[in-house]
């Protein structure tokens, strides 16, 4: 009579257990991350907020470039709004999803007169790719292709008019 009334409390044990080990296996659900060459430009910050499945984020991206000659810069400001879902379980995960990239365009000249070139700009923009986050650990590693479509004329579509690939790497902190 021990033996099967043991067995009987450590079934009902396991089982009450196990639902709190599935949750310790759940990533965190905030993420602020920096991104090179991905949805937000040649480089963002981003905050991540995971519902489920799906995680939504926004970020700030601020850069400039010269031009070839030394005749002005461009100074660029974006901001990357996107959702994504990502599959699979343990550390190594897919993760795909899409969005809007949203920002301003400037160009100062060298020669002290401001130009007339500022413009404002709308990307459609998606992911697709790796994404490395330890379901107990602070660690996030991300390297996404990210298809770029320039929305608008010529002069104000980011980062051309029409389709543009590129690949985005990310490092964060989840909290």
């Amino acid at each position: 009579m021990r033996f099967p009334t043991a067995v009987a409390v450590l079934s009902l044990a396991a089982r009450a257990a196990a639902p709190r080990a599935l949750e310790a296996q759940e990533p965190r659900n905030n993420v602020i991350y920096g991104e090179l060459l991905g949805n937000g430009g040649a480089s963002s910050i981003n905050y991540e907020r995971r519902i489920g499945s799906t995680h939504l984020r926004v970020g700030y991206g601020s850069w400039s470039s010269g031009d070839l000659f030394g005749a002005g810069s461009t100074s660029y400001k974006t901001f990357p709004f996107t959702i994504s879902k990502v599959r699979g379980n343990g550390n190594h995960r897919l993760e795909a999803g899409g969005g809007l990239t949203i920002g301003s365009r400037s160009f100062s000249s060298s020669f002290g007169s401001r130009s007339d070139e500022d413009s404002s700009f709308q990307t459609i923009t998606g992911i697709a790719g790796y994404r490395y986050q330890k379901p107990d650990g602070a660690l996030v590693f991300r390297a996404v292709l990210t298809p770029l479509y320039g929305l608008g004329d010529l002069d104000t579509a980011y980062p051309d008019k029409g389709f543009f690939m590129s690949l985005g790497v990310s490092l964060g902190i989840a909290f």
